[in-house]
């Protein structure tokens, strides 16, 4: 789970919306969507090979060669959840690469696709508005604010 962790931040390198600092990055650099993730490529299957190599190394002893087949355990019962949640966060990561190409801010997918999850999890009372306006780091919108404001 710990090398899992790390080789998809690592592979997240890649595109500019994967992380705060990529985000950072991106938004000083002044490099298109495209441009961006080209450039990254290349250290971003570097960064990946490293983190293989470093956690397959000290714990090649625990690997077994093969794994044991199992039958995959099936998905229950899905909730009235799961589905609209999965169908707003694929059309939340569409939006956002769509307007990455197009060159246009990112923030306007993510923000609309949170708001409509927030009012799906409203309606359905998954989630209250006062416990989601706790849970937010409001701080850190300030933060990515000045950061970026300063280019």
């Amino acid at each position: 789970m710990f090398a899992c962790t790390f080789v998809a931040n690592t592979a997240s390198l890649v595109l500019p919306i994967s992380n705060l600092t990529n985000l950072l990055v991106y938004t000083r650099l002044h490099l298109g969507f495209a441009a961006f993730a080209a450039r990254m490529v290349l250290p971003a299957i570097v960064a990946v090979v490293v983190n293989l190599v470093v956690f397959l190394w000290p714990f090649r002893d625990r690997l077994p060669a093969r794994f044991e087949a199992l039958e995959p355990p099936g998905l229950g019962k899905i909730d009235g959840w799961f589905i609209p949640a999965s169908v707003v966060l694929a059309l939340t990561l569409l939006g956002v690469l769509a307007l990455g190409l197009a060159q246009l801010p990112l923030a306007w997918a993510a923000l609309t696709g949170g708001v409509v999850l927030l009012g799906i999890g409203l309606l359905r009372g998954r989630v209250r508005l006062g416990e989601v306006a706790r849970e937010v780091s409001w701080s850190l919108f300030e933060f990515v604010k000045r950061t970026s404001a300063r280019r």
